[in-house]
């Protein structure tokens, strides 16, 4: 939802966000958010009940802890238009049996541009050899792929960053991005790698930041034309300098507020 909504605030058209609402306080609290941001609803949400719920502890640093009450199952799609973009992450992508309907969805859409972020929540996702599985599996058709420094520790605790990446891009991404907080952030492309800084602000809440900056890559390669640039596997180092600046520049400003309130187009003021 953090990705969807962040995507539509810099003008991407989120047409069908696919997600399992329940008719509680909670789903309502959720529908009305995907709604100020122009995000649309797609399946018959309203019969599952009671609605997921993560609830996040904020620590000294800005960083967060969550206990989870989940359920990962997708309700029926409406018949709706294929998307030219299709983002698969977090505990959907890897918990039963939303995992197995989300791997379902990626192949009755072929034409899609697929997107990974693995979110990784240790709490929740079980056994990491079978994360694996599924990340190998879902990699095979995605074009970008995102993960944090945490993520690539938790899925693969015997590769260095580097390896990693050439690891994922030989499996079929074309981008991924290895991001470290205040540390920075690492792009990789077929074409070499290059390493980021993060830019300066006070962190106030970290929650959204890797969300954020998967929408942000998003909204930077829809607006700059580059689709078929990414699919054809040849950005070149200087367009993933573009892309990683301006993800990491919303990023930024989602974690110097409170909550995962990302960035609007207009917020981003020169960098749009």
């Amino acid at each position: 939802m953090n990705v969807a909504v962040a995507a539509a605030r810099l003008r991407i058209a989120t047409d069908a966000y696919l997600s399992g609402v329940g008719s509680d306080d909670d789903g309502t609290l959720i529908r009305q958010h995907l709604q100020s941001a122009g995000v649309s609803l797609v399946g018959a949400s309203e019969t599952i009940s009671p609605t997921s719920s993560a609830h996040a502890r904020i620590l000294a640093d800005g960083s967060a802890s969550y206990q989870f009450d989940v359920s990962t199952e997708l309700p029926p799609m409406r018949s709706i238009s294929p998307p030219a973009i299709l983002h698969l992450g977090s505990i959907g992508a890897f918990v039963e049996p939303g995992a197995s309907q989300a791997l379902s969805l990626l192949r009755d859409l072929p034409d899609a541009v697929v997107t990974l972020d693995p979110n990784v929540r240790p709490a929740i996702m079980g056994d990491p050899e079978r994360a694996r599985r599924i990340v190998s599996n879902i990699v095979e058709r995605a074009d970008i792929v995102k993960l944090s420094d945490e993520d690539a520790s938790w899925l693969y605790p015997d590769m260095t960053h580097a390896a990693l990446a050439s690891f994922l891009i030989s499996e079929g991404a074309s981008l991924v991005a290895i991001t470290r907080g205040a540390q920075g952030c690492s792009l990789y492309s077929t074409l070499g790698h290059l390493d980021l800084r993060s830019p300066r602000v006070a962190v106030i809440d970290t929650i959204g930041a890797g969300d954020t900056f998967m929408a942000a890559l998003l909204a930077r390669i829809i607006h700059r034309g580059w689709i078929e640039i990414l699919r054809s596997r040849s950005l070149s180092l200087e367009m993933v300098r573009d892309l990683g600046t301006f993800a990491a520049r919303g990023a930024a400003i989602t974690v110097s507020r409170q909550g995962c309130d990302p960035p609007t187009a207009a917020e981003m003021g020169e960098w749009f």
